[in-house]
């Protein structure tokens, strides 16, 4: 939590090359519900790729992921 918001702002997971399966959503979701409680009017997911899910881009899914949420896309910083 930071005042009015939280972040998610590092997360790793692995998993088995033939489980299919987005096994982090469920925590991402328990970590927006729990924030709301909170008192953040909004979470940020950190960035975005500009790929989609079936891209050759490999981040397009997790960022597809992202956008469900809020369809709210703002540049706030660079890559240098």
């Amino acid at each position: 939590m930071h005042g009015d918001h939280a972040d998610y702002a590092a997360g790793a997971s692995t998993r088995a090359a033939d489980v299919r399966a987005p096994l982090g959503y469920g925590t991402i979701w328990d970590l927006v519900r729990w924030a709301k409680r909170e008192g953040a009017s909004y979470f940020d997911l950190g960035g975005i790729t500009e790929g989609r899910h079936g891209s050759a881009d490999p981040l397009g899914g997790i960022s597809d992921f992202k956008r469900y949420f809020g369809g709210t896309v703002a540049e706030v910083g660079e890559e240098w």
